[in-house]
This record gives structure tokens, C-alpha cells and sequence, in this order.
């Protein structure tokens, strides 16, 4: 232990990192600092030490759940204490991380998702005990696409709360930035940029619980939440003139990462109406010259970020497993709607043998009720709880109906394949989906595909004109 507590808590960037889905750092929860290193090391011990556990759901149906324990001496050094009584603190971040959602937002592509994080917290003779939901399992472990590569001594060595919140953010929009050019000085650095409107920042920093209210709960839900309203429904404001919150949490945050990360950032602030009131704050991103200067290198593949020819950090393409599998299994399990990321964790499950997915499934067809499909999945693919048997046949809408939109969804995708620009589209896949493997497998039916490219050729004649 003492050993594995050495690379978390090193003071070298390069002593260990983890790799998160993006879907989970850009999420929106209020939190402390405290329980945000735990769930950051929470995560990197279910990487390295889970605990798989086999529950029994009200029906009598077996699932697996992934737990974790964190250690006093570990949460002392997360904390920086070396004496005193932590119990308290540990208390408070144990009732935040019980009631934890997060929820992530794709704007853009008008999605969201809200996730339960944690089943089960408990504390007990020194051991902080976590048991993670089935339902973010797949943004958990095996992370393999869309996700940001984070160092734990840089995330580990953060003093506020901002800092820590802020980095992790902007962090994971560095894929944009190809490797640092130590020949250049800190201005000439390459930049991407990312902008946050004023309330919605108090949101990604932590500083608003969007559980406090059944108002504040229900805006937070909607497609685009209206932050401005969110931030009127706040009954428990903290820093609520924007003067304080810039000067006690974005400035400091500001601070920490400049100084001590891999990454510089410059704020810039949006101001507008008679009162020239902050709207938006607009994030200027490099890679930090000084921290490479200081001899840190990419040597772990933890510290430079490289373009997706040379070496991904940031990752948005497909996992390695082979796209045929991963679709082969989608496509069985297409009445359940399972993600590419979903279909990854049983293949890894099974270890890859797809013919143990195919039993277990069936079988899963046999029960009256499945509370947990996932949990149910994993439990029997480890268990081999297959019975030979016939599946039962399930009936899912017209056959004759389904057959027909099939074909029409197809023949409208075939004649946009024939479109000028089409050509043009292609080269965004590989840009946006990192191979026609993976676009063809995340945009499964000729709906899906048809739907990205209209959703392109719309952006790109509206840029142009």
C-alpha cells in the first residue's frame, strides 16, 4: 500500500494518471474539494483495486456492483492533514458523494444525460466504502473513448476547490492542441477556447446544488437550462455578487493552474447591457511552457497533448476493441439500446468471447423482470449462468412497418451519399469520429447517419453564408 500511496500522491506529474470520461468531468454538481479528490481517487481505485460485489435485486435476480475502500491515511494525504480528526470532514463528503447525480450536457447536439454515481456510501473502523450504480458503470471502467488522460498529482495538489473544478474542465478540451513547441514563449503557444456563460460557470465550478428544489431540480433537467433562472432559485448562494466569486474562486483557481499544471489559462470577460454586467467568460487554453520547462515530458504519456496523428491524449475516437465486435454485440442487443460504451464493458467482461454474450442475453430474455439489465448482464457472463434453452420469442412493433422505414431510411441515405458535398462530410467524420469504423458503428442506422450529416451540412451553409 505504502507504495501505490507513493505514485498517487507523488509530487512528479509523471507518478501516475487516470484516465476519466469527459461525460463525467463535464458534469454539473455542486461539491466540495474534498469530495472531489475522492471521487478522483475512488476512480482510479476502481482502476487499479476494485471490489466486485453481488447483490440480489427484490425479485431474486443476481447483478454485480463495483465498490471501492479509501483508507484514513489516504483521505488524510488527499487532504494535506497529518493530524486530527477527520471524521467530520469525511462524514460531510460521504453525505454529498450519497446523493451525487450528475448531469452532463452536449448542447450542441441537444443531449443530456443524468446519472446516478453511487449506491452505497459507509464508513466504518477507518474505511470509506463506496459502491458505484450500475447505470455509471459504463462511464467508469475500461474508459476507452471520449476521454481526458488527467495526472493525480497535479489534480491532488489543488488548494481550492475552483482550481481543481476549473482545470479539470478545460483539460479535457486540450485534444484541439498539438505538442508544445518549447521554442516558442508562453504568448506563442497555440490556444483553443472555450466559453461559459457567468451563471452556468457557478454550476461547473460547484458552487450551486441543483438538489435543493423541485424548481431548481426541474430547470436543471431541461435540454438547455436557463442558468440566470437557476441562479434566481438559489436559496443558498455563496460568493452572489460576481465581484467575490472572480476574486475568490475563478482568480485563484486561475492561480493554481498557472502555476502549478500543464496547462495556462486567460480569462477573458464578456460584459454587456448599460450596467456592462459579465455575462460570459471566455477561457484561452495553451499548454503551460513553464511546467515542460521544468523538465516534465510526456514520458508516461501522462503530460503533452499530441494531435490524433501522433499519439492521442485526449481521445474522442473508438476504443480499440475491434468495431466489428463492438457492433456485432450492439446489433444483438438492439431492443435494450445499449452504447458502444456499454457494449465495450461486457465484451471486456466475457474477455471476449462473444458467443458467452450471446448465451447470457438469451437467457436474460427468460426472465420476468430484470431491474438492472446491465448488473444482470455482468453477474451472469461471470457466473457462466447459462441454461440450454430455447429464447423466448419477443415481439417488437409491425415487422412489415419496421421493414418498410428500414428500406426508405435507406434509400434516402444511399441518394446523400451522392451529394456535391458528401465528399466534404467524409473528411469531417474522420476529424469528428476518428474512422469511418467508428461513425458507422456510433451512427448505427441510416437515421443516425442521415441525422449527423444534416445536422453538418446545416452548420456548414450557415457558417458560410
Amino acid at each position: 500500500m505504502k507504495k501505490e500511496i507513493t505514485n498517487y500522491f507523488s509530487t512528479d506529474p509523471k507518478k501516475g494518471s487516470i484516465k476519466i470520461s469527459n461525460t463525467i468531468i463535464r458534469s454539473k454538481k455542486e461539491t466540495s474539494l474534498l469530495e472531489a479528490k475522492i471521487e478522483v481517487l475512488a476512480l482510479k481505485k476502481l482502476d487499479t483495486e476494485p471490489v466486485t460485489l453481488e447483490k440480489t435485486d427484490h425479485y431474486g435476480n443476481s447483478y454485480l456492483v463495483d465498490s471501492v475502500d479509501i483508507n484514513t491515511q489516504e483521505i488524510r494525504m488527499l487532504t494535506g492533514r497529518s493530524g486530527g480528526s477527520i471524521y467530520k470532514d469525511v462524514k460531510e463528503a460521504s453525505i454529498a458523494l450519497a446523493q451525487n447525480v450528475n448531469i452532463a450536457e452536449d448542447p450542441e447536439l441537444h443531449q443530456y444525460v443524468i446519472i446516478p454515481m453511487y449506491s452505497k456510501v459507509t464508513y466504518d473502523n477507518g474505511v470509506l466504502h463506496i459502491e458505484y450504480s450500475n447505470e455509471a458503470s459504463p462511464y467508469l471502467r475500461n474508459v476507452s473513448t471520449n476521454y481526458t488522460n488527467l495526472s493525480l498529482p497535479i489534480m491532488f495538489s489543488f488548494e481550492t476547490s475552483g482550481g481543481f473544478q476549473l482545470y479539470k474542465n478545460l483539460r479535457s478540451y486540450t485534444y484541439l492542441l498539438k505538442n508544445i513547441d518549447m521554442r516558442l514563449s508562453q504568448e506563442e503557444q497555440p490556444e483553443v477556447t472555450k466559453s461559459y456563460k457567468a451563471d452556468e460557470l457557478r454550476v461547473i465550478l460547484g458552487y450551486i446544488d441543483l438538489e435543493q428544489s423541485d424548481e431548481i431540480r426541474k430547470e436543471s433537467r431541461k435540454p438547455h437550462p436557463d442558468w440566470s433562472s437557476i441562479e434566481a432559485l438559489n436559496q443558498k448562494p455563496m460568493y452572489k455578487r460576481w465581484n467575490d466569486f472572480k476574486t475568490r474562486v475563478i482568480e485563484p483557481g486561475i492561480a493554481e493552474i498557472n502555476d502549478m499544471s500543464d496547462i495556462y489559462v486567460t480569462p477573458e470577460y464578456v460584459r454587456t447591457g448599460k450596467g456592462a454586467k459579465v455575462t460570459e467568460v471566455i477561457f484561452h487554453i495553451q499548454m503551460n511552457h513553464k511546467f515542460y520547462e521544468a523538465g516534465f515530458s510526456d514520458e508516461d504519456g501522462v503530460s503533452v497533448v499530441s494531435t490524433m496523428g501522433e499519439g492521442v491524449d485526449v481521445i474522442k475516437e473508438i476504443m480499440p476493441t475491434d468495431t466489428k465486435i463492438l457492433a456485432q454485440v450492439m446489433k444483438l442487443m438492439k431492443p435494450q439500446n445499449i452504447s458502444a460504451v456499454q457494449a465495450e464493458l461486457l465484451i471486456n467482461e466475457a474477455g471476449g468471447d462473444i458467443d458467452l454474450i450471446k448465451r447470457a442475453y438469451e437467457m436474460s430474455k427468460k426472465q420476468a423482470h430484470i431491474e438492472n439489465f446491465m448488473g444482470w448482464m455482468r453477474s451472469a457472463i461471470k457466473r457462466n449462468a447459462y441454461a440450454d434453452s430455447k429464447p423466448i420469442e419477443t415481439a417488437y412493433g409491425s415487422t412489415e412497418a419496421a421493414r418498410m422505414n428500414k428500406e426508405a431510411a435507406e434509400r434516402l441515405w444511399q441518394k446523400t451519399q451522392k451529394d456535391e458535398i458528401f465528399p466534404q462530410f467524409e473528411q469531417y467524420i474522420i476529424v469528428e469520429f476518428g474512422t469511418r469504423d467508428a461513425f458507422d458503428i456510433l451512427c448505427d442506422t441510416p437515421e443516425k447517419k442521415f441525422k449527423e450529416f444534416a445536422q453538418w451540412k446545416l452548420k456548414t451553409m450557415s457558417a458560410v453564408h
